[in-house]
Formats: structure tokens, sequence, C-alpha cells
């Protein structure tokens, strides 16, 4: 397989990953109930983003990365394109299947695509969504200036079983709270989220629970030391 003709099958293979993903979500909307299709929605969100996108991430193993190396060539120098960069690399492959890495980048490309498709159906459902925060009705507000440690904060309470929603979705939850928290979200939040994950040497720990971790003992030790010499 020549490097055009890998490229052409990528394409090809995506977009048949994509409208079949697209399929099965059409279906899954149009077989629920009145009154039911927004959790279905969500349900379906949450089996792409909990099982079927860690799935293909473990399959693709090292090259797991693909793409956001791709993406950060991309934004360090806006003359490449995404083609030419996806045929340098992919040709740079050396003694792997690359009939079936093909087939499984095909199918991650997919699932991101899909995302973009779920977001915009989202906003449709959140019309009547049944979780409304006003600023209105909050006076709380996020002192600090990193966004994606905000995002990281909420990532760990959730995942941490300690913060949730109805919907049980991840993303929904950030923004919930971020409007009780009287954040302004940038519009690639998730994504600079991904890439502070990606791009983390073994052994990283965020820096907003270091500081949490530091300022709660503070606190504890500052509070103790006040009761003794009471």
């Amino acid at each position: 397989m020549n490097k055009n003709a890998s490229y052409e099958q990528f394409l090809k293979e995506t977009k048949k990953n994509y409208n079949d993903l697209l399929s099965e979500y059409n279906a899954t909307i149009e077989n629920a109930r009145d009154g039911f299709k927004k959790s279905a929605h969500y349900r379906f969100y949450n089996k792409i983003n909990n099982e079927l996108h860690p799935t293909v991430q473990k399959k693709l193993n090292i090259y797991s990365r693909f793409f956001l190396e791709i993406q950060d060539e991309l934004e360090a120098n806006k003359n490449k394109e995404f083609e030419s960069e996806f045929i340098a690399k992919f040709s740079q492959i050396k003694g792997d299947d690359k009939i079936e890495l093909l087939r499984n980048l095909s199918e991650l490309a997919a699932i991101e695509k899909i995302f973009d498709h779920l977001r915009e159906e989202r906003k449709t459902y959140d019309l009547d969504s049944n979780i409304v925060v006003s600023k209105d009705i909050s006076n709380i507000k996020w002192k600090g200036e990193n966004i994606t440690e905000f995002t990281q904060l909420v990532y760990g309470l959730f995942h941490g079983g300690y913060l949730t929603n109805s919907t049980n979705e991840i993303e929904k939850l950030v923004e919930d709270v971020a409007k009780a928290f009287n954040v302004t979200l940038t519009n690639n939040w998730a994504s600079n989220l991904s890439k502070s994950i990606h791009k983390s040497k073994a052994g990283y720990e965020p820096q907003i629970f270091k500081n949490s971790e530091t300022a709660f003992k503070r606190y504890m030790d500052d509070l103790i030391k006040k009761k003794k010499e009471n």
C-alpha cells in the first residue's frame, strides 16, 4: 500500500465507521419512548466515552497519541496540513501490522467525529434540562486562572465518586459546575485537558491536587496549634 493509498483508505474507513456510529445513535434515539430520548442520548454518549473510546485507545497502544502528535505539529506550524502530516507519520512506522493499525486509527477518528456530533445534539436536550444553574443565584467564584486545573478538579471528583449529575456525563458535569462557580469555559477546554494528560510525564500530579492537599494540611496544623495554645 503506497503512501497516498493508505491515507485514502484511512478516509474511507473513517467515513464508514462514523456512518455506522451515527446510524446506531439515530436508531437509539428513534427507538426511545417520548420523554426518554434525552436519557437515551446520554447513555449512548457514555457508552462511546467509557467503553468504545478506551478500548480503541488500548488497541492502538503506543500509537494512541498519533492524532495528538499531528495536532501539535499543526499548531506549531500553520503551513502544515493534516493529510501530509498523516502520510509522513504513518509511513515512518516500521515492523507493525499497518492494515490493523490503519483500521484502529480510522475507528478512533470516527469516534472523535461522533463526539462532535453528540455535543451538537446535546444542545437540543439541554434546552429542557432539569438542571439549571444560574449565575444570578450563585455568588461562588473560581479564583484560579488556569481553566485546565478547574477541569482536572471536576474530573477527579467525578471519577472518585464524589460528584455526579442526573446524566452521569462528565462533560455536562464540568459545564454545570462551571456555571455554579462562574467559570467561563473556553471552546477547547476538553482538548486542552486531554493534551495535559497525554503530554504528562510518569509520576505527574496536577498542581491543583498538590496545592489543595498542602493547604488543608496547613489548615489542620494551624487549628491543632491554636487548640493547644488555648
